[in-house]
């Protein structure tokens, strides 16, 4: 499991019980968080009067990826770029 995994979950478990309130902001997170981290004891509330935010493809710079290369240049040819 990945550290970001980890630390999703971790922030969930605080949400849950209603823990994460007590300590200023809320926790905020991508809509497709709401579809992948399902959990009967938490609400999903889409926030309305929020600019989108841009999500970016990060990789080392120095290493050869070419699957990542690739998808990098489909994403841009459907996109757009930055």
């Amino acid at each position: 499991m990945s550290a970001l995994a980890r630390l999703t979950l971790a922030a969930l478990a605080l949400v849950a019980p209603g823990r994460a309130a007590e300590s200023p902001p809320p926790l905020v997170l991508p809509a497709g968080f709401a579809d992948f981290y399902r959990r009967p004891d938490i609400r999903y509330v889409p926030l309305s009067g929020v600019a989108p935010r841009m999500v970016a493809l990060a990789y080392p710079k120095n290493r050869k990826m070419p699957s990542i290369d690739q998808f990098a240049k489909i994403s841009i040819v459907a996109l757009g770029p930055a």
